[in-house]
């Protein structure tokens, strides 16, 4: 990375990409020697916790502490301290227990079933379910209803 370069929250792949992320948004110094490898450590044990989180959720940690005019020494307490604080503010849902990531191909299948479905209350009980923790469900019992339909004829 050149002097002029920006960096994107896309470009962020591993730690000293994140690092240097840290830099450019907040001002924390470039972690060098022992530091670059605890902050790698301290990344795999954040991953191995939180098995939804990506790159663009430390990402989000950063923005998060710019936001918040939050200070850090280093990036490794930026992460190890700031995340509860994060995920607190609803800066970092996919850190919930309960987290559940949105399902696309389900959201794609109840778009074409909605198209097709010209029951009032199936079309209803569709929209509603939409992007809801229940879409599998109401997708599923629809699925059987249209089995149940289609073989009658």
């Amino acid at each position: 990375m050149g002097w002029v370069d920006q960096l994107s929250a896309s470009d962020v792949v591993d730690a000293n990409s994140f690092a240097q992320y840290c830099q450019q948004e907040t001002g924390i110094p470039l972690p060098r020697g022992r530091k670059i490898i605890a902050l790698r450590k301290e990344i795999k044990i954040f991953f191995d916790t939180y098995p939804h989180a990506t790159y663009f959720t430390l990402c989000r940690l950063v923005d998060w502490a710019k936001a918040k005019k939050k200070r850090y020494a280093d990036a490794s307490n930026l992460l190890s301290k700031g995340f509860r604080l994060a995920w607190v503010d609803g800066y970092l849902p996919e850190l919930d227990p309960n987290y559940m990531p949105i399902d696309t191909d389900l959201e794609e299948k109840i778009e074409k079933a909605i198209a097709v479905e010209t029951n009032q209350i199936w079309l209803r009980k569709l929209v509603i379910a939409k992007g809801g923790s229940s879409a599998q469900e109401v997708y599923e019992s629809w699925r059987n209803y249209r089995s149940k339909i289609e073989n009658r004829v």
